[in-house]
C-alpha cells in the first residue's frame, strides 16, 4: 500500500522545478480564475503578442520581476469637469462599415496602481518632491494630520446636489490670509468662489499671494470677487488707481474717460488675480436723502446713469474683469439702509420702467455679466418679501423680462444683511433666493453660515425635484461664467511696473481734479 501510494506521488510531480507540461497544458485548472473576455481572434481584434502579460503562462508572470515605476499619467488625460451637472458634447464613434471590433479591456498598470497607492500615503508636498514635473497640476497640501486625511477621504460621499449647492455660493472671511477650512471648501467645490473686503486687504502684493492661493485652490477657475467702485467703496487703495466716486464722473460726462478709469482699474485688478468687480452702481440717486447710494450713483437722471454704467461696463470688458450691474430694480429712492433694515419702495410699475429699471437695460445692453439684487421691498411686484427672495420680482421682471436675451448671472447682496437676516435665517433664505430666481447667492461672513446654506440648498434639492432642477439651472448658468475665466496674474516683482504704465500716469493727472470733489466718505458697505 505504501508503494503504491509513492509511486502515485511521484507520477505527479513535474520531473524538475522549471515550468513544463503544467504550464502549457490547454486544459485549465479548476483553480485558475476564468476570464471575463474571450480570446481577441474571436472578436476581429489583433493577435496577443508572445511578449505581452495575457500571453505569459502562470509561471512565467510570477517569475517576473516587479517594476517600481512612479511616473505620473499624461496631463492629457486628466480631467478638470468636475462638475456634473454640465453637459459634455461627445462626437459620434460609429463608421459606415460598422461597429468597430470589441476590445477585451486592459489590465491596470502596475505603476499606475502604485502611484495611487503612493499618492493616498504621502502628503502633497512630498508627492512634489519625489515628481516636481507633476508639481502644478498638484492641489495645494491638505493632508498633513489624520484631520485632512479623513475630509479628503470623505469626498467621494458628495453627490450632485452637494456640488450644485455648492456652485452658487461664494463667501467671505476674516482676517488677511485664506482659512484652510475655506480653502478646503474651494477645493472640494462647496463654494464657487470667494469675496474680498478691506479687512482681508494690505495692499497690492499681499493681495496678488492671496489671490493666486485661491485660483490655484480648484481645477475651476473661482470667482474672486470685490466691490471697487471708485470713491468711499474702494477696497484696494493706492498704488491701486483711484476713481473718484461715480457722481463726480457724471458730472463730468466724458464717457471716454469713465470707460478709460475702468479699463485701467480692470488691468490693474486682473494683474492681481482679481477677475469679478461688483461694479458699476445703475441705481438712480433720485433720494437726497438716501444714506446709501449718494454719490456711488452716476447722476440723478435714468439717462445719464445709463450712458456711464454702459462705458464702465465695456471698461471692464477691456480690462478683462466681469461687471456686474447693482442693485436692482433699484435702491436708490429709498430712505433707509438694507444693511440694517428693510427699505421699502412705494412706487407704481410704470415708475420704475421710466427710473429704476432705465440703467438695467442699459447695462444688459453692454453685455453686463452679472446683475446685483436688491434687499428692497417693491410693493407694487411684491409686498410680501425683498426682491432678492421675491420670484415676481427676479424671474418674472428679471429673467423673463430684461434678461430675456441675457445670460447674465443674477447675484444676491449679501444674504446676511439685516433687511434679510432679521426675518430669515440663511437656511432659509439661501433656497428662498434660489427659487426666486438668483443664480449666486453672496454669504460674505460667517463660513459656518456659508455651510449651513449649502447643506440646505443641496437637502432640499434631494427631495424637491423641481428646486433641483431650479438648482441645476443656477449651477450651470454659473458654471459657464467661471468657465470665461482667464487670470493674469503677474509676478510680484513685476508689480512697481503695473503702476507705471504710460496710459495709467495719463490718466492720473486728468484725475487730479476729481478727487477733489466733495464727497462722503463713509462705506456703507464695510461691516462696523
Amino acid at each position: 500500500m505504501r508503494a503504491t501510494r509513492a509511486s502515485a506521488r511521484a507520477s505527479m510531480a513535474p520531473t524538475s522545478r522549471s515550468c513544463t507540461s503544467a504550464c502549457v497544458d490547454s486544459r485549465p485548472s479548476p483553480m485558475a480564475p476564468r476570464s471575463v473576455h474571450p480570446p481577441v481572434a474571436a472578436l476581429g481584434g489583433a493577435p496577443t503578442s508572445a511578449g505581452s502579460d495575457s500571453a505569459r503562462t502562470p509561471c512565467e508572470r510570477k517569475k517576473r520581476p516587479p517594476t517600481c515605476t512612479l511616473a505620473p499619467p499624461p496631463s492629457s488625460t486628466r480631467s478638470t469637469n468636475t462638475m456634473p451637472w454640465v453637459r459634455e458634447e461627445t462626437s459620434a464613434s460609429s463608421t459606415a462599415s460598422g461597429p468597430a471590433p470589441v476590445q477585451p479591456t486592459p489590465r491596470a498598470p502596475r505603476a499606475a496602481k502604485r502611484q495611487d497607492e503612493r499618492r493616498s500615503s504621502c502628503t502633497a508636498s512630498q508627492y512634489r518632491e519625489l515628481h516636481p514635473a507633476e508639481a502644478t497640476s498638484l492641489p495645494p497640501d491638505r493632508t498633513r494630520s489624520w484631520f485632512g486625511i479623513i475630509r479628503a477621504s470623505m469626498r467621494p460621499l458628495m453627490d450632485s446636489h452637494d456640488l450644485a449647492a455648492g456652485a452658487v455660493l461664494v463667501g467671505g472671511f476674516d482676517g488677511l490670509a485664506l482659512p484652510p477650512a475655506l480653502s478646503e471648501r474651494l477645493s472640494d467645490g462647496r463654494l464657487a468662489g470667494t469675496i474680498f473686503f478691506r479687512r482681508n486687504i494690505t495692499g497690492p502684493s499681499q493681495v496678488r499671494d492671496l489671490c493666486a492661493e485661491v485660483l490655484a485652490s480648484s481645477p475651476l477657475t473661482p470667482l474672486t470677487a470685490l466691490d471697487q467702485e471708485g470713491g468711499r467703496v474702494t477696497r484696494l487703495r493706492a498704488p491701486v488707481i483711484s476713481l473718484p466716486p461715480a457722481r463726480s464722473l457724471g458730472a463730468l460726462d466724458d464717457l471716454s474717460l469713465t470707460r478709460d478709469l475702468h479699463r485701467a482699474l480692470a488691468e490693474e485688478l486682473s494683474a492681481l488675480g482679481i477677475n469679478f468687480d461688483l461694479a458699476p452702481v445703475c441705481d438712480v440717486d433720485s433720494n437726497p436723502a438716501n444714506p446709501v447710494i449718494g454719490d456711488r450713483a452716476f447722476g440723478r437722471t435714468a439717462a445719464l446713469v445709463s450712458r456711464h454704467a454702459a462705458a464702465a461696463i465695456e471698461g471692464l470688458h477691456d480690462g478683462g474683469v466681469l461687471a456686474c450691474a447693482k442693485h436692482f430694480p433699484g435702491h436708490g429712492d429709498t430712505a433707509t439702509d438694507s444693511h440694517h433694515e428693510l427699505p421699502v419702495l412705494p412706487h407704481d410699475l410704470a415708475r420704475l420702467e421710466a427710473i429704476e429699471l432705465a440703467p438695467f437695460r442699459a447695462a444688459l445692453a453692454a453685455g453686463v455679466d452679472a446683475v446685483m439684487t436688491a434687499h428692497v421691498r417693491f410693493d407694487a411686484l411684491d409686498p410680501t418679501v425683498p426682491a432678492t427672495l421675491s420670484r415676481a420680482v427676479m424671474t418674472t421682471l428679471l429673467r423673463e423680462g430684461l434678461a430675456a436675451s441675457s445670460d447674465a448671472v443674477v447675484v444676491s447682496d449679501d444674504l446676511l444683511m439685516r433687511a434679510v437676516s432679521d426675518r430669515w435665517t440663511v437656511e432659509e433664505s439661501a433656497p428662498l433666493a434660489i427659487a426666486a430666481g438668483c443664480d449666486l447667492l453672496l454669504v460674505c461672513s460667517d463660513p459656518d453660515a456659508q455651510e449651513r446654506a449649502r447643506l440646505s440648498l443641496a437637502s432640499l434639492s434631494r427631495s424637491d425635484p423641481a428646486f433641483a432642477d431650479r438648482l441645476r439651472d443656477a449651477a450651470r448658468r454659473v458654471t459657464r461664467l467661471r468657465e470665461r475665466l482667464a487670470p493674469g496674474i503677474v509676478p510680484s516683482e513685476a508689480l512697481p511696473t503695473l503702476w507705471q504704465r504710460p496710459s495709467r500716469l495719463a490718466l492720473e493727472a486728468r484725475l487730479d481734479a476729481l478727487r477733489s470733489a466733495p464727497g462722503s466718505a463713509v462705506d456703507p458697505t464695510e461691516r462696523s
